[in-house]
Formats: structure tokens, C-alpha cells, sequence
């Protein structure tokens, strides 16, 4: 989302402002605000006398650079740590060389973990983070085990991280060492609820 006052231009047809429009002091041209107008293009530009009054108008070859409003991180975050005000800046920054993964709002990485390590300046985008997982890889659960009729709990270990509601596999603390794909319920359960 561009914003009006984080766009600005140069213009390459420089003889216009040498006084070419007899008359004039002065331009203006306007780009609507969360306009996608980037690059060169021809714009319309009219030009003013000492009045305001529009002289000529004429369409003109133009660079336009948009600034955006992006998040990097102030340090060094390492893999799986949570992101935050204390090691995350807003900064306004050009938006060439950016995408749309790149553009977030505040809240949506607040309080997510780096998939990766992160090092200092890094512009975050989308990929780089998600939602801290309940369940990480070597916790110990409870598995239950629904079926018509019964319900059975036995101890598991996750061999996955995993979300609320994502499947993940978990190895029974039994004789068998029977890894099953269960479903995340909380920080301590999975469910399991296919045939054993």
C-alpha cells in the first residue's frame, strides 16, 4: 500500500523546467493515494503561474519510487525465537526490490517465531515466521485413543512439533514403540482416532 507522501519522482524531461512554459513558477501532478504506479511512466503534469492557474498541461516521462512501510530486525534472531518490539523496528524503506510478502502489519508477526536464524537488517517477510507451535519435537503427551464406545489414554512422545489441530507423529511409551499420526488438542494432548 503506497501512500501519497512516501512517493517521489524524477522527472527526465528536464528542458520543462528550465522555463520551457512560458509564464510558469511552478508544477504539480498527484498520484491517488495506495496507488500501484511504480517505474517509469507518463504522467500528466500541469503547470501553474504565480496565481495557481493551469498554463499547459502536458504528459511527461517519469520515475516514480514508492517508500513503504516494512519491519526488519534490529539483531541477530536466532531459529525458533519469538519476534518482537525489542528485536523488530518499523522502517520506511523503497519499495523496489520488495513484494507483497514483504509488507505486514504490526500484528502479524507479533508474538511468532523466526523459521530461521534471522541476521541483523533482515526485512521480514511472510515465510520467514510462523505461530509458535503447542507441541514441539520430544515432548511428553498424553495420547488418547478414542474408538465406539471407549476411550483409552496411554503416554506418547511427539516426534513433530505441532499446532492446535494439526496432525503430528507421536511414538507410544509402550512395548511396541507404535508411532501413530495424531491430532494436536492442547500443550499436553494429542488424539488419536483411526484404527490401532
Amino acid at each position: 500500500m503506497l501512500i501519497t507522501q512516501d512517493i517521489t519522482v524524477s522527472i527526465q524531461s528536464e528542458p520543462f523546467l528550465a522555463g520551457i512554459v512560458d509564464g510558469t513558477t511552478t508544477f504539480s501532478f498527484s498520484f491517488p493515494d495506495r496507488s500501484d504506479v511504480m517505474g517509469r511512466s507518463l504522467t500528466p503534469i500541469s503547470f501553474l503561474d504565480a496565481q495557481g492557474n493551469v498554463k499547459q498541461k502536458v504528459n511527461m516521462v517519469v520515475d516514480v519510487e514508492a517508500k513503504a512501510r516494512f519491519v526488519r530486525t534490529k539483531r541477530l534472531i536466532k531459529k525458533y525465537e519469538l519476534l518482537s518490539d525489542e528485536n523488530t523496528e518499523e522502517v520506511v524503506l523503497p519499495l523496489k526490490g520488495y513484494n507483497k510478502s514483504h509488507m505486514l502489519a504490526r500484528q502479524s508477526y507479533d508474538n511468532k517465531q523466526a523459521l530461521s536464524t534471522l541476521i541483523e537488517g533482515t526485512v521480514l517477510a511472510t515465510w520467514m515466521f510462523d505461530e509458535v507451535p503447542l507441541i514441539r519435537s520430544g515432548d511428553r503427551l498424553k495420547v488418547v485413543i478414542q474408538k465406539p464406545g471407549y476411550q483409552l489414554d496411554i503416554k506418547g512422545m511427539a516426534m513433530d512439533n505441532g499446532k492446535k489441530g494439526q496432525k503430528i507423529r507421536v511414538q507410544l511409551e509402550i512395548d511396541s514403540r507404535k508411532i501413530l499420526q495424531c491430532e494436536v488438542v492442547n500443550e499436553t494432548t494429542v488424539r488419536y482416532q483411526g484404527m490401532y
